[in-house]
């Protein structure tokens, strides 16, 4: 810009030189013209000057906003990346955190159901534990119900048994007393027996003495002396222990007994009976199959 001003100039004063030589009179005029026109030239050169100078401002400032831009548009670009990188991380961070408590959450949950488990096994334990036991204590009732019902029917039917065996022994004694009697009634027209003919009398008892069977059972020999008839009678039976204590006191009035035990007819269980050895004098019991020697007896 400066040069083409020095050209202008330069072409200005050839000009005004000349009109100088053509014109002398307006000397004075050209000379406050051109200083005019230098002025003006001064002013359009500055004015030129201020223009490029404002364009190049206004051409570096659009440069340095364009910059300015171009950085903003960096640094958003920058702080979107770091923005993007937080976000991810951020998002990373809440995944992680998100899963762990996720797993804390499962753990939580397993042993919650583990413990639920444990609980629900202890409590199922404990129920039937109950259970059993108060199944045991109804089975221990019902058979403690069962053996009292037992018990009750049992000594019910010993109550019967033994108002049976008391009316039946009733029934014997009333007619034994009958056929004490009617013995009684004969023995006043009959002579009193004698130790004679296998037969041994001591005291008010009669004894059997002759060629006794072989041994038997002591139910046998029961059976034997009930239906036993000898000497025109027929009420025999087997001495209890205490008759057959009097015979084993006068055993030398006898003819025909072994020197060996002898079956009385007291009971000592369900299952034995009493016996006296002969030979010793013992008084002892043995099972009822087992055998022995009998003789059978009667009252007078």
């Amino acid at each position: 810009m400066g040069d083409q001003a020095t050209v202008f100039l330069n072409q200005t004063s050839a000009t005004n030189r000349s009109n100088n030589q053509s014109n002398q009179s307006n000397k004075f005029f050209n000379k406050y013209l051109k200083a005019f026109l230098f002025i003006i030239l001064i002013i359009i050169a500055s004015s030129i000057t201020y223009y490029y100078d404002y364009q190049s401002a206004k051409t570096k400032e659009q440069e340095q906003k364009k910059e300015s831009e171009l950085e903003s548009e960096k640094l958003k670009k920058i702080e979107a990346e770091k923005l993007q990188k937080y976000e991810l991380e951020l998002k990373r961070i809440e995944a992680e955190e998100l899963q762990k408590a996720e797993l804390e959450r499962q753990r939580i949950e397993a042993e919650k159901l583990q413990k639920a488990e444990l609980e629900q096994q202890r409590l199922d334990a404990e129920k039937l534990q109950q259970y059993e036991l108060e199944l045991k204590r109804m089975e221990a009732e019902d058979f403690q119900k069962a053996q009292l019902e037992k018990q009750r029917i049992e000594a019910e039917k010993l109550q019967k048994a033994e108002l049976e065996r008391q009316r039946i022994e009733a029934e014997k004694l009333k007619k034994a007393k009958l056929e004490k009697q009617r013995i009684e009634a004969e023995k006043t027209t009959q002579p009193k027996p004698s130790n004679k003919n296998g037969i041994v009398v001591i005291n008010d008892l009669m004894f059997q003495d002759q060629q006794l069977p072989n041994q038997m059972s002591w139910t046998e020999a029961v059976s034997y002396c009930k239906n036993l008839t000898f000497k025109g009678y027929s009420d025999w039976k087997l001495p209890d222990l205490e008759d057959l204590t009097i015979a084993f006191q006068n055993k030398s009035k006898f003819k025909n007994l072994q020197q060996s035990w002898y079956w009385s007819r007291t009971n000592h269980d369900n299952f034995g009976a009493k016996f006296i050895d002969f030979h010793s004098g013992l008084t002892d019991w043995d099972v009822q199959t087992a055998n022995g020697f009998a003789f059978c007896s009667r009252d007078l």
